[in-house]
């Protein structure tokens, strides 16, 4: 039963990296989709106790599961080494992004912007830092929903015919809005930009302010 069970572990440990291994995103960005890995986890106990729990006692056998373990043990060192590097590397960038997402929070409940519209990486950020206080939908270049885990929110800014327009400044999303906007009328909006973001906002909604902040 012991051995179903490791074998059962290492065969879901197959599959997982089966599965990462073929996924584009992985191969794209690696580092941004390990975090799918952390299921491999739970296998680590069930490989170190294989060979610590081993019954070989002839020499050569004992020199190898010696050999094995040092190795394993080197890598586990070399793992979290690596993965503590990495984490003060992007300690900075990260403080400066928080920074960042909390002065966008803040614009955007001044102009009153509490349904909005924006990319993947800024929706679920931006709700859950704002708790809330800020509903976010995910569309792409093209304006259709994609990528949204939580229906729900997208509901509550559909529902809102004045939900604000909310794109990084150098993404497709605002390229393709201000183009869209300056082929429409663009003055059915009131522009601003702020906090390295490009918002529009429905001039039915937005307060008197000046056309940037």
């Amino acid at each position: 039963m012991l051995l179903f069970a490791r074998v059962m572990l290492l065969a879901s440990a197959g599959l997982t990296m089966f599965i990462y291994a073929v996924s584009p995103n992985a191969a794209s960005y690696p580092q941004t989709n390990d975090r799918y890995l952390i299921g491999l986890l739970i296998v680590i106990p069930a490989v170190i106790s294989a060979l610590w729990g081993s019954n070989l006692t002839t020499g050569k056998a004992t020199r190898i599961i010696a050999a094995a373990k040092g190795m394993l043990l080197i890598l586990i060192m070399l793992v979290l080494f690596g993965g503590t590097q990495h984490v003060f590397q992007e300690l900075p960038m990260t403080q400066v992004e928080v920074r960042q997402q909390e002065a966008l929070i803040h614009d955007l409940l001044h102009i009153g912007a509490t349904r909005i519209y924006s990319d993947y990486w800024t929706c679920d950020r931006i709700t859950f830092q704002s708790n809330e206080q800020i509903i976010c939908a995910v569309i792409d270049a093209q304006g259709q929903f994609v990528d949204n885990r939580y229906m729900p929110y997208v509901v509550a800014v559909q529902a809102d015919p004045h939900a604000a327009y909310v794109f990084p400044a150098a993404s497709p999303q605002a390229a393709d809005f201000a183009r869209k906007a300056a082929l429409k009328d663009r003055s059915k909006y009131q522009h601003f930009t702020f906090d390295g973001y490009e918002i529009y906002l429905p001039r039915a909604s937005s307060p008197a302010r000046n056309k940037s902040v």
